[in-house]
């Protein structure tokens, strides 16, 4: 999954969303009008919200971090409080894979 996104710049991404730090949702500033001003994606059944941007699907919290900081240096990131459609920026952090493992919730 990193290697795809890393084709997609956190340019593009700002240009095709805007951020709600509140919510933490990606609103998708062009398309088709009923897609406007609504947030972007689906959730999945364990949570987490995919978004598709020119036809590849891609996690909605790794669009957040890379709307932010314009890259993918860490190996996961993670939900801090466990809920994995929170996508606010103040709940994501960088941590290793053993860290993620260690704090995913049954």
């Amino acid at each position: 999954m990193v290697k795809i996104l890393n084709q997609l710049t956190a340019s593009d991404v700002r240009q095709l969303f805007s951020y709600n730090p509140i919510n933490g949702c990606l609103y998708r500033k062009a398309g088709r009008p009923r897609d406007c001003n609504k947030p972007a994606g689906c959730k999945r059944e364990r949570g987490y919200i995919k978004i598709s941007v020119h036809n590849k699907s891609y996690l909605a919290h790794r669009l957040v971090w890379l709307w932010r900081y314009g890259d993918f240096e860490a190996e996961c990131i993670d939900h801090i409080n466990g809920n994995t459609s929170d996508n606010r920026l103040h709940n994501l952090r960088c941590v290793s894979l053993s860290e993620n493992q260690h704090n995913q919730y049954k």
